[in-house]
Parts: structure tokens; sequence; C-alpha cells
């Protein structure tokens, strides 16, 4: 019987199907809504700009499902404009599904501009920026900072 090697085994990934719960990807997923993901796929797999991930923040048991905005190496910098905060990435705006431009309250630009400060406005190394599909903001990066690939349990497929 032919062995498999540590490194594919490392590669394997399980589906699961997860309910989604709250609204922070209304739009794209609803309250309720089943989604397969895809677990482990980013243990021989770096995430892409785009895709949309399941992640584990501290703090709260229940993952949340949201999507991968800027990787590492990217660039991304706060604009200020009628008492709110852009976004943007790679010198273009950061939009949700529907084009419209993410907002930033004072808080969410604090937790930010505090990763843009340390490291030169620059996604470090294994670290990303995760957001919902909700314009002023949800439980992502905003609130929570960048979040390392180990954090990332999963690839959600859209339905």
């Amino acid at each position: 019987m032919p062995q498999i090697g540590a490194g594919l085994l490392a590669c394997l990934v399980a589906l699961e199907q997860r309910s989604v719960r709250g609204r922070s990807m209304a739009g794209l997923l609803e309250p309720g809504q089943k989604v397969d993901v895809l677990m482990g796929y980013y243990r021989c797999r770096r995430p892409r700009r785009g895709e949309w991930v399941l992640f584990r923040h501290s703090g709260r048991e229940t993952p949340s499902i949201k999507i991968v905005k800027a990787v590492p190496g990217d660039r991304f910098e706060l604009k200020e404009k009628a008492g709110s905060w852009s976004l943007w990435i790679n010198g273009a705006l950061a939009v949700n599904s529907e084009g419209m431009a993410y907002r930033f309250d004072e808080r969410a630009r604090s937790v930010l501009s505090a990763y843009q400060k340390s490291h030169d406005s620059c996604i470090p190394p294994e670290a990303y920026l995760l957001l919902g599909n909700q314009p002023g903001g949800s439980l992502d990066s905003g609130r929570l900072g960048l979040v390392g690939r180990a954090g990332i349990l999963g690839k959600a497929l859209p339905p």
C-alpha cells in the first residue's frame, strides 16, 4: 500500500458546513444561511485577496467569515473625509460588494493606524486585513486589527 508523506497529510482539508451568524456579510451571506468551509485549506496555501475565510479571534468562541482585503506586502492607508476614515489598499479605495466605500470611525482608525505606523503602511508577513461586507464596519480588522495566518481556519465557499 502506498505511503502518504507527512507534508501531504498536512495539506488535507475537511469540508464542513457552517451557519452564518450576524449581518457582517449581509448582501453576500444572510443570517441562518449555510456555507461550506474547507477547513485546513490554508495550512499549505496562502490566503488570497478576495477570498472568503473563516477565522477565530481571541475572546470569541464562534469563528467568523470575512473577506481578505489585503495580504502580506500590500500597502494601505487611511484617509479622512467628512468625519470618517476611508481605507485605501495599494492606491485604490477599498469597497464592499456593492461598490460602497468602507467608512471607519475613530476607534477603527486608531486600531488600523497603529499597524500602519508600526509596519510602515505595509501588511507584514503572515498577516491579513479581513473585512465584512458592511461599509460601516463589523467585528473585523477595523476593530480587531490584522489577523495572523494561524487564526484563519479555512476557506469559505461562496454559495
